[in-house]
């Protein structure tokens, strides 16, 4: 649902699953650190996104089971 909306869940455009583009100062995809991590984080993102239902993603934040949680 999120990429419906937001688009790509990548953080640079090289590491994107959907919108693939070579970054503009690329030397080498294949030896870049960046690109592996945030190729990483890519995936953590969408495991989380895909793991949550939209009826959880719409409760409000401090919530369980509809009930505000008050605690400090």
């Amino acid at each position: 649902m999120i990429r419906l909306l937001d688009g790509p869940l990548a953080p640079v455009p090289c590491v994107s699953q959907t919108a693939y583009r070579r970054c503009d100062d690329c030397v080498s995809e294949e030896t870049c650190r960046v690109r592996r991590l945030m190729g990483q984080v890519r995936d953590a993102v969408a495991g989380i996104l895909d793991s949550t239902t939209l009826a959880e993603s719409s409760r409000p934040v401090g919530t369980r089971d509809g009930q505000l949680n008050y605690d400090i």
